[in-house]
């Protein structure tokens, strides 16, 4: 079944694609405005438990509230809408939701979406603050079995849609990092069954935007 986390990387690849002004666009915008939840996060409905989700599109888990609710505020910035009461609501849900260090529990995906948000913002201190960490997250996960290029790509489309420049110390890493896992054949490979080939599509159109 249809899922938040579904409609929100989807919105994503469609901004990154050029597709920000389109009739799908504008209505996936509509559709956050009515489900966003009274605190100003996005989640999961409990229907989902019906269809065995993956861990990731689990309904009622912080970490997956915190990376849908973080995605979606980086594509409203990029689609205008950064100062947006919708996008204030879940910028500030998800700052109340930090550890006492800043980061966030669960996913990596949730800081590299705030990098943007916060750079989108105007709010350069945080922006550079949630950069460093990820950085941090390339240089500690990047040998580790479960990080895919999927990682280095989500990272790349979030970034590239907040204007980053890729002398940024962060973009340059893992775009490196990207490069450096490309294949003999000229192709990518990913632990996601079927993916390989949406991977290498996204990475040959990030590295040839960043150069």
């Amino acid at each position: 079944m249809s899922n938040m986390g579904t409609t929100s990387v989807t919105l994503m690849r469609m901004i990154w694609c050029g597709l920000g002004d389109s009739p799908e666009c504008r209505a996936t915008v509509e559709y956050l405005r009515r489900t966003q939840q009274p605190d100003g996060r996005w989640t999961e409905d409990p229907a989902q438990y019906g269809a065995n989700p993956p861990e990731w599109n689990r309904p009622g888990d912080l970490a997956v509230d915190l990376w849908e609710t973080a995605n979606n505020a980086a594509c409203l910035c990029a689609l205008g809408l950064a100062q947006d009461p919708v996008t204030e609501k879940a910028v500030a849900w998800l700052r109340a939701n930090r550890r006492e260090d800043g980061t966030f529990p669960g996913y990596i995906h949730t800081t590299y979406a705030m990098a943007a948000v916060c750079h989108m913002r105007g709010e350069g201190v945080e922006a550079e603050r949630y950069l460093a960490d990820s950085l941090r997250i390339l240089h500690k996960f990047k040998d580790e079995s479960w990080f895919d290029v999927m990682d280095l790509t989500w990272a790349l489309i979030l970034w590239g849609l907040a204007g980053l420049d890729v002398r940024t110390e962060a973009v340059r890493s893992y775009r490196d990092e990207l490069r450096r896992r490309r294949n003999a054949d000229g192709t990518w490979s990913s632990r996601y069954p079927g993916c390989g080939p949406q991977y290498t599509l996204e990475a040959v159109e990030i590295l040839r935007a960043l150069g």
